[in-house]
């Protein structure tokens, strides 16, 4: 098999979006935000009321021109895609009128929900099937969120680390793909590193060599 990001379509966060050609703008980070996404992504109104919560950051003035253009191309963006690439980084999400809402936009205007193990594996065995009838799609690979221990404390986000276990074993038990960025960072330095030295704010990247250690895990699972 050829490793090709070309043919990877990728949700998630605005992290990993400048590796994939193919991603969808807004920022997504729950199973349930993906699984609307998948179902909907060709009827997307920008006009819809509430359409910044339903698509984080659909309309902010960063993303809205590539959003536009996503909408243009909606009916052909998942021609030759033979991997979706998701990255899982909330387990959080608020349900209005049976639509997910990002918890990441929501400030408290709307009461959140925690998905369970239970309800974040369900969901994983719906995308991988969802994918495989609708778009032809046979290879899911999740990225979980990274999860170090922070300086002060040397103590992990609880929330984060425990998302990463769960997913890890999910994945495991669905033999679905799965990256841990905190994992792959510190065996491939070879060393204990903090969340701040990874992710400075714990939320964006500053340096490359992150991206590139991803990119070189992707292209070792994908290609042989």
């Amino acid at each position: 098999m050829n490793f090709d990001l070309s043919t990877m379509f990728y949700v998630g966060s605005c992290r990993y979006q400048p590796l994939f050609t193919k991603n969808f703008p807004p920022r997504l980070h729950s199973t349930k935000e993906i699984i609307y996404f998948l179902e909907n992504y060709d009827k997307i109104e920008l006009t819809t009321p509430d359409i910044d919560y339903i698509y984080a950051d659909i309309v902010h003035p960063g993303v809205i021109r590539d959003s536009v253009e996503f909408i243009k191309k909606s009916n052909t963006i998942f021609n030759n895609v033979d991997t979706l690439v998701i990255e899982l980084c909330s387990r959080k999400v608020c349900i209005i009128n049976n639509i997910p809402y990002s918890d990441y936009k929501n400030n408290g205007k709307f009461t959140s929900s925690v998905l369970t193990y239970d309800d974040i594996k369900n969901d994983l065995v719906y995308i991988k099937r969802l994918i495989q009838n609708k778009f032809n799609i046979n290879k899911l690979l999740v990225i979980s969120h990274v999860s170090l221990p922070l300086k002060q404390s040397n103590m992990y986000i609880n929330d984060r680390e425990q998302l990463c276990t769960d997913l890890e074993n999910i994945c495991n038990e669905l033999t679905i793909d799965f990256i841990n960025p905190g994992k792959l960072y510190t065996n491939v330095m070879n060393t204990n590193l903090f969340l701040e030295d990874v992710l400075p704010d714990t939320i964006h990247y500053e340096d490359n060599e992150y991206m590139t250690i991803i990119t070189n895990e992707i292209q070792q699972l994908y290609e042989f």
